[in-house]
């Protein structure tokens, strides 16, 4: 699990890849993120919690959900740029949280 956040990771287009290039999340998913979104957050006003943004896909469809709160636990410094980049940590409401 170390290892892991000492790996490059990168995204291309609805992909986030590993070094080998193996996806590590991917766009097919997110009809399944959207059915997590609405049992996590079945009505708006809840606090919730997602540890690992990957491709932001589940965080997407649980701020359409409008929680009070939401707070995001990311471990790996890459995908921490890009939450960053698109403005996660700006949002209100939204609390990032860097580390396991």
């Amino acid at each position: 699990q170390e290892a892991y956040l000492h790996e490059a990771l990168r995204y291309d287009e609805d992909r986030l890849l590993d070094e080998a290039g193996r996806g590590v999340m991917l766009g097919w998913e997110a009809p399944l993120m959207r059915r997590h979104a609405e049992a996590l957050l079945p009505e708006p006003g809840a606090r919730v919690l997602n540890i690992g943004f990957g491709l932001g896909l589940v965080d997407g469809f649980l701020q359409e959900r409008r929680p009070h709160e939401h707070h995001i636990v990311e471990a790996h410094p890459d995908v921490l740029a890009e939450l960053r980049r698109r403005g996660w940590a700006r949002r209100p409401g939204v609390a990032v949280h860097a580390g396991r």
